[in-house]
């Protein structure tokens, strides 16, 4: 992880009761960089996003 990073996440876990959402997901965004997020349903893409955003969310959909 660089320490000029404008987005970094460091082993992040969700969990929904016994549902484990992410576990142990890393990312480092740096300034003008351009990522995709991409994956079958029900993989955490939208999980995530909703980490990094501070939402709050009670159930996956």
């Amino acid at each position: 992880m660089s320490p000029n990073s404008i987005v970094r996440v460091k082993d992040l876990r969700k969990t929904y009761g016994e549902l484990t959402a992410l576990r142990g997901t890393s990312l480092s965004l740096q300034q003008g960089e351009l990522v995709v997020i991409i994956g079958p349903s029900k993989t955490g893409k939208r999980t995530l996003l909703c980490c990094i955003n501070l939402v709050y969310q009670t159930v996956p959909t």
